[in-house]
């Protein structure tokens, strides 16, 4: 008891005596002029296979030699079963995560995720802030809505460290890629469109992000990040500088051979054969996917909150309405058939990507089966003829 009285003592004078010092430290923190007290950086994650990294991810790498800390801090969605489906009825949570280098890297070595980290060239005050930024995020926990409009982590972290520098400015000659240009043409720049989760987000995301955006707006994607930044000049500097080192070896991503593409394709085939033969079997598969996708199509635009969901292109092809007015068809389906024509000549003559190209290609099975190839072939033969 004696001896434990003892230690007890010994750790609480201990304690009283590294108060004032603690203080006296964090008192002269803006005094602090050498420059690598806070090493900051940016890590960049490769792209991985779910929806929600798909495009890569974006994170800080905090470190002070002088007491050997070592930080990570990135948004990360909280775990979920199911996480693609949260994400898409709208109540997936998202907050910023803090832990140790060591345990980042290791995740993402065991996950076979490349990193490579680019160090920031910015004033150990404005580091300082960057870094208190950054933990105050933290506190928060996961009380966002996932928003990657909004909270992606390119986008965030920009928005970072332009807080960080408080009032000294961030001068940016803006990459010609992201002057006047849509969210969904960074997305086309950044990823391999030929793959079906590239087709499934370029199918839920669409509304605004269509839109012309301002060069800000559109510095979501990790990849141009970097551009951004080596773009951008703090006192004199820019903020990255020289090639990113490579912290962690990734694999590449390989496709799977049957595209969305090919999918889109077989469809258009089989609709075109089965019109001929005056087979009604792909009529009905196709009224099943323009159902379905189409339902999913009206949740997204009228009762999800996700960003780039305000509108969809899609919702003329794709609907339920054909469903529901199935009885009186001979009624309206030559007259939508040709609705939907004009509008895939209109996603083919646009000057950028609207939509994705198998979507194109699976209207065209929707616009076939609905009108008699046969009659329209007769016709054509007869005034030739003529």
């Amino acid at each position: 008891m004696f001896t434990r009285f003892i230690k007890s003592l010994f750790v609480g004078l201990l304690f009283f005596v590294c108060m004032p010092l603690h203080a006296d430290e964090e008192l002269n923190l803006d005094s602090i002029t050498d420059e690598n007290f806070v090493i900051a950086s940016l890590l960049i994650y490769d792209q991985d296979t779910a929806p929600v990294s798909y495009l890569g991810h974006a994170c800080f790498r905090m470190r002070c030699p002088m007491y050997g800390l070592d930080y990570c801090f990135g948004y990360t969605s909280e775990a979920k079963d199911n996480e693609e489906l949260h994400m898409i009825m709208g109540d997936l949570h998202m907050g910023m995560l803090r832990w140790t280098t060591e345990e980042c890297l290791k995740t993402n070595r065991e996950a076979r995720r490349g990193v490579t980290e680019y160090v920031l060239n910015l004033p150990v005050k404005a580091k300082q802030n960057l870094w208190r930024i950054l933990d105050e995020q933290v506190e928060r926990g996961f009380e966002l809505l996932f928003d990657y409009e909004k909270r992606g982590c390119a986008h965030s972290s920009l928005g970072f460290i332009r807080e960080s520098l408080d009032t000294m400015q961030m001068h940016t000659e803006w990459p010609e890629k992201l002057v006047g240009t849509t969210r969904r043409q960074a997305f086309h720049r950044c990823v391999d469109m030929d793959t079906w989760t590239a087709s499934l987000i370029g199918f839920i995301f669409s509304g605004s992000g269509n839109l012309p955006a301002l060069p800000y707006e559109n510095a979501i994607m990790p990849q141009e990040l970097v551009d951004v930044l080596r773009a951008s000049t703090v006192a004199g500097k820019p903020v990255i500088s020289g090639e990113g080192v490579r912290v962690v070896e990734g694999k590449k991503l390989t496709s799977f051979w049957f595209t969305p593409n090919m999918a889109a394709i077989v469809l258009l085939i089989l609709t075109i054969i089965c019109s001929i033969w005056q087979k009604p079997y792909m009529t009905y598969v196709l009224l099943g996917i323009q159902t379905v996708l189409g339902l999913l199509l009206c949740y997204l635009v009228f009762f999800s909150n996700l960003p780039f969901t305000e509108w969809n292109l899609l919702m003329l092809p794709l609907n339920p309405l054909p469903l529901l007015l199935w009885k009186w068809r001979k009624m309206w389906r030559v007259a939508y058939a040709c609705a939907i024509l004009l509008w895939i000549i209109f996603m083919i003559i646009v000057p950028y990507p609207q939509t994705e190209s198998y979507m194109i290609i699976l209207s065209c099975a929707i616009c076939v089966s609905y009108i008699d190839i046969n009659k329209i072939g007769g016709r054509i033969l007869i005034e030739l003829k003529r």
